[in-house]
């Protein structure tokens, strides 16, 4: 990655800092309202859950084992992140690392213009720098677009998640 890469010469993705940590909260309360609007008892969050996950991209923003990448326009905007972790496998099986998607949003304005695809490269690229053999992440069964992209980067469903409240 190295810093940068270009997108249709429109986006650049880069490394984000702790200085980025408001723009991605910003952008985390799109996909946290589009969750909601597919179904709000499994997608329902604090009152103070934008600033939590502002806190929280502040604290991981830098380390090592966190790929925290943003998307942004020639002016600066940050219009798309994606937040990942590279960790060691359970004990249980083969050593090595896996990497696992947690969030990934690009504002509604910028999309279908491959900044997710891009992003979702980037980030195997750096995982894969840091050691990681696999990567997985969650995926809304309700939205069909964001399925078929991880499907086009090469990745397939191995199980479901399933949800009941109690």
């Amino acid at each position: 990655m190295d810093g940068a890469a270009d997108v249709a010469d429109s986006y650049t993705i880069r490394a984000a800092t702790k200085r980025d940590a408001e723009r991605i909260a910003a952008l985390w309360r799109h996909m946290a309202d589009d969750h909601r609007a597919l179904d709000a008892e499994v997608w329902c969050w604090a009152d103070d859950a934008v600033e939590a996950f502002r806190g929280h991209m502040s604290e991981v923003a830098g380390k090592e084992d966190w790929v925290i990448l943003v998307a942004e326009t020639p002016t600066g905007e940050v219009v798309g992140f994606v937040a990942a972790e590279v960790k060691d496998r359970p004990p249980v099986h083969p050593q090595g690392k896996v990497g696992f998607v947690g969030d990934l949003v690009v504002h509604p304005k910028h999309r279908r213009k491959r900044v997710a695809e891009a992003l979702m490269r980037a980030t195997f690229e750096r995982m894969r720098a840091l050691g990681a053999e696999s990567v997985t992440l969650h995926a809304a069964l309700a939205n069909p677009a964001a399925i078929k992209l991880y499907e086009s980067l090469g990745m397939r469903p191995v199980m479901y998640r399933m949800f009941r409240r109690l």
